[in-house]
């Protein structure tokens, strides 16, 4: 049984394409246009000026709360692992004198 397809006019047809592709694009260039024109306000900067003493308590923080959570510390201790690998895979042995 062969399928019968409906004869479209060819005027018809390419109109529609065309169309439908000048559609796509000028919905396309209108959101361009709404991206560009959207705003966003400067946070003002609230941090304190860098300091060793609020270095190392930030570092500090940082390290208990790495430690202090397991699944944080078990994917630190994966990474540092992996690092090490890494660096033992791509060292190159010292030729002897």
């Amino acid at each position: 049984m062969k399928c019968r397809r409906r004869r479209l006019r060819p005027d018809l047809c390419g109109a529609t394409a065309i169309s439908s592709c000048c559609f796509d694009a000028s919905t396309y260039l209108i959101s361009a246009l709404l991206v560009a024109a959207v705003t966003i306000p400067r946070a003002a900067n609230t941090s304190p000026p860098l300091s060793w003493r609020n270095f190392l308590a930030e570092i500090t923080h940082g390290t208990r709360v790495l430690l202090r959570e397991p699944s944080l510390r078990q994917a630190l201790t994966l990474s540092f692992a992996e690092a090490t690998a890494g660096a033992a895979a791509i060292q190159r042995p010292r030729s002897s004198p």
